[in-house]
């Protein structure tokens, strides 16, 4: 058996409609798959040095709940990529949160994205991704209560 390190997987979401799922991990790529299938259909790659990816582990990729074309992925390198399936690369890069774990999720607007972060301050942020800013901070104290 061959063992390839640099295949560890860390996420996975389906889309809406349960007919693809993405894959991302150690190696900083986000895999897109046919569920019908269970093949893959592309690898979410850089669309030039605007737009090169992610540079280290990618530990959350979240599919929008209003438009199964978008997806957006978070890790180690402080970044959220925002990706459209139709160009099979990032549309987007936002600065911000250190994702290590299933920390972003999508309000059912389809626009507005909640991210959690592995850092000191600003751990919880609300995002739009019509304007691909953070616009919220919400206060968190690590006590559980708000």
């Amino acid at each position: 058996m061959r063992e390839d390190n640099d295949q560890n997987l860390y996420c996975l979401d389906f889309n809406q409609e349960g007919t693809m799922f993405a894959t991302a991990g150690k190696d900083s790529k986000v895999r897109i798959y046919d569920d019908q299938t269970k093949h893959l259909a592309c690898t979410l790659h850089d669309r030039g040095s605007n737009l090169p990816g992610h540079s280290l582990r990618v530990y959350c990729v979240k599919f929008s709940k209003t438009d199964s074309n978008i997806l957006v992925s978070g890790g180690w390198d402080n970044t959220i990529q925002v990706y459209d399936l139709r160009y099979r690369g990032p549309i987007k890069s936002m600065f911000g949160p250190q994702i290590c774990g299933e920390t972003i999720d999508f309000k059912s607007d389809g626009y507005t994205m909640l991210t959690g972060s592995f850092r000191s301050e600003n751990c919880l942020e609300l995002w739009d991704l019509r304007m691909f800013r953070a616009v919220r901070v919400i206060p968190w104290g690590g006590t559980g209560s708000f």
